[in-house]
């Protein structure tokens, strides 16, 4: 790189700086340099010789363990609940690490310091949390909580890879190799969550909300399964101050689940200020976009109003272009941001202390520059969020529909018809998808949630002085069906395809309407 090139009459014995504007700066004898890079990929034989090189490896676990010791030993908790941690650790960590080394792909690779950094995160939220009375009076109850957080820590950052599902396969593993703690034969480990010393599925506390049609479906999250359980996770972190990256695939609820989770926290003690990164995100514009919220506080120190603590939720992080030197500038702002609590004043040229922020990203990883520098990923708990089920789809659209129906006095044969039509759009759907795949020359074919979205957003506009029986209701269905797919094929053949998928599916479920 230009920069590192510039630097190699400093390194020589000549130890002499030299700037653009012929300016030299000499370093001084008792003066050193200590580089801390992610790869010489761009260093030249020049620079490489002229300094020592020292490269750390951590496969044997000393810094992780060392990290985890430190944690423990400045930790709040009692002489008895350390002593067991110390031993939990020992029992579960190394061989769930050396598991998951030899066994798994990842979407986006972590480094073993940011799984443990997040679980003492985690567990420091949850064991001095509301937890820590039960925890006092029954010292078990913390190894059903350690093995919680160990599974969502660990586990939560896997998806499928080429075809194979290394979240299921983890569930698997844990279910025959960790039998201390034992979860049911039904479902995986990440159904289960910790109610006073036993376990409890995630399903028994998902509460319905009530949905009026006047509220746009985007601003409402339905809870689910996966979302209670993503974000009772979410929010423990986020009271810690841990910085939390949802990752997955385009349309599968990562930017709906986070808008949720910010919009119910507590707003006497959080704000939230939503960024969307794009091809053009530089460090100047992110550094702009991110003090728009800060207010000066003392000296050189910025943060948000009052006693607020904000939350940057950043999404599309991957999204930047890629420099020469396979770098994102506004990527290292970040980086800097998280590792030195500042960034640079442009004008001044000097530093503002940033305090009381912290970070909520998503990113989709086949897209942009796939990944992000380790330097920033490695201090995030990654979650990958799954497409959601066709449970939990139909749970959410229901929700929508029954919510629109109650709002709107729509005749009785009307009102027992969107049933079928809510089974109806999730299960073409679902043939859609199946049948008309992304190609290199139909890169547009990918249908997801977004879609299914689109339909319900259509049947939501019908109102009952024009919808007066239940056909018409059905061929509604039928018509934003074709507007969000059918407009979306190339040529007439796959249009007569999704034709005939949409005519079995009405055949199937509104035979009594065809003629």
């Amino acid at each position: 790189a230009n920069w590192i090139e510039s630097m190699n009459s400093v390194m020589d014995d000549s130890r002499l700086l030299t700037l653009p504007s012929n300016e030299r700066i000499p370093l001084k004898l008792h003066m050193k340099m200590i580089f801390e890079i992610r790869d010489l990929n761009y260093a030249t034989p020049a620079t490489a010789t002229r300094a020592g090189i020292v490269c750390m490896s951590d496969k044997a676990g000393i810094q992780w363990c060392s990290y985890v010791n430190s944690w423990i030993r400045n930790s709040p908790f009692a002489d008895s609940v350390k002593d067991s941690l110390y031993k939990l650790f020992d029992k579960y960590c190394a061989d769930t690490l050396k598991w998951i080394s030899t066994n798994v792909k990842f979407k986006v690779s972590l480094p073993d310091i940011s799984f443990m950094s997040a679980l003492c995160s985690l567990l420091h939220a949850v064991l001095t949390d509301k937890n820590k009375d039960v925890i006092d009076k029954h010292i078990e109850a913390i190894e059903y909580w350690f093995v919680y957080c160990v599974i969502w820590v660990l586990g939560a950052c896997l998806s499928e890879v080429d075809g194979v599902d290394y979240r299921k396969q983890f569930s698997n593993w844990w279910k025959n190799e960790m039998k201390t703690i034992k979860f049911g034969s039904r479902g995986t480990v990440f159904d289960f969550f910790v109610k006073d010393s036993r376990l409890e599925e995630w399903g028994t506390i998902v509460e319905p909300i009530k949905y009026c049609s006047t509220t746009p479906m985007g601003d409402i999250t339905v809870p689910t399964t996966e979302t209670v359980a993503m974000g009772f996770a979410t929010k423990a972190l986020i009271k810690v101050d841990h910085p939390v990256m949802f990752i997955g695939l385009a349309g599968c609820g990562k930017t709906q689940l986070s808008m949720g989770l910010l919009k119910g926290l507590d707003t006497s003690q959080f704000m939230f200020h939503k960024m969307n990164m794009s091809y053009y995100t530089d460090s100047a514009l992110l550094q702009g976009m991110m003090e728009t919220p800060l207010e000066k506080k003392a000296g050189k120190t910025f943060g948000p109003p009052g006693t607020l603590q904000l939350i940057y939720f950043i999404d599309d992080l991957n999204m930047p272009a890629l420099d020469q030197y396979n770098t994102q500038s506004a990527i290292e702002l970040l980086k800097q941001k998280q590792d030195y609590s500042h960034w640079y004043d442009r004008n001044k040229i000097v530093a503002k202390e940033i305090c009381k922020t912290q970070l909520l990203c998503c990113m989709n990883p086949t897209a942009g520059s796939f990944v992000v520098n380790n330097r920033l990923q490695r201090h995030f708990w990654t979650c990958f969020v799954l497409f959601p089920e066709q449970s939990a789809l139909l749970a959410i659209y229901s929700t929508f529909v029954k919510g629109h129906f109650e709002h709107y006095p729509f005749k009785l044969p009307v009102q027992e018809t969107a049933t079928g039509v809510i089974k109806a759009a999730l299960s073409l759907h679902v043939q859609v998808s199946q049948t008309f795949r992304k190609t290199a020359k139909n890169m547009h074919y990918e249908f997801n949630i977004r879609h299914l979205g689109g339909v319900f957003a259509g049947l939501l506009q019908a109102k009952p002085s024009e919808f007066t029986d239940a056909e018409k209701f059905a061929l509604l269905w039928i018509h934003e069906s074709e507007r969000v797919y059918g407009d979306r094929l190339v040529c007439n053949e796959d249009l007569r395809k999704y034709r005939n998928l949409a005519g079995e599916m009405s055949k199937k479920m509104f035979s009594k309407f065809t003629h």
